[in-house]
């Protein structure tokens, strides 16, 4: 078994961007639940045209509609040596539910002061496929269109003052007891988050050159 990654961290702290660096250099899998909705809203499957459904009308996907995305992607052949996670567990219960079918063996925890992050989330520009860019620090190749498939970037309809706040607040009260369950199972790794994208990177890469070393 491979690398199994869990990347944690309030929203705009990088999670996505070191996703897509590691998958490269790991040569494992960036699964994103971002993603993931966006493949099974264009697929025609009876579970793709339930999420479509109700993302048009702006109600919510459950729990169980992303573990059973989340379940089918994990045990696609190219997951069998390891992944990358990005935007999932956001909640103790999946954490758990996580652990018992796909446990990581790494849970990395993006450390980022709120303040930071809610400047680089006004700044934040997405593709419907998810690739995550910042007209500051990290602009495309071209204005407004991903490097990776070339599709418009956009702000996220959430990420207004009111709309950050209350993101904030659900990863105080959700996502960060997931932090803590990871610090109990021995496999956290805290990592901060205000560096440069590279030196994030590098920082992460230290961490699992650690790990593997007292794996073996």
């Amino acid at each position: 078994m491979g690398h199994r990654i869990i990347l944690l961290g309030i929203q705009g702290s990088g999670k996505g961007t070191q996703a897509q660096r590691l998958s490269g250099l790991l040569h494992v899998p960036h699964v994103s639940t971002g993603q993931l909705l966006w493949e099974a809203m264009s697929s025609q499957t009876v579970l793709g045209q339930q999420i479509s459904a109700k993302m048009d009308s702006g109600t919510l996907v459950s729990d169980t509609e992303i573990d059973d995305l989340l379940r089918e992607r994990l045990s696609q052949a190219d997951c069998q040596n390891g992944w990358l996670l990005d935007g999932y567990p956001r909640r103790l219960t999946q954490a758990i539910t996580l652990s018992q079918s796909f446990p990581p063996t790494m849970a990395l925890h993006l450390q980022l002061g709120e303040d930071s992050a809610r400047q680089r989330l006004f700044t934040r520009l997405i593709c419907p496929q998810g690739h995550a860019y910042n007209s500051v620090y990290r602009p495309p190749r071209v204005d407004d269109l991903c490097d990776d498939d070339g599709l418009p970037l956009k702000r996220r309809s959430d990420e207004t003052p009111e709309g950050i706040d209350r993101r904030f607040q659900m990863f105080r009260e959700e996502t960060l007891p997931v932090v803590r369950y990871y610090q109990e199972q021995r496999i956290l790794h805290d990592v901060d988050a205000s560096q440069s994208v590279g030196a994030v990177t590098r920082a992460i890469l230290r961490h699992i050159a650690v790990t593997q070393t007292e794996t073996t």
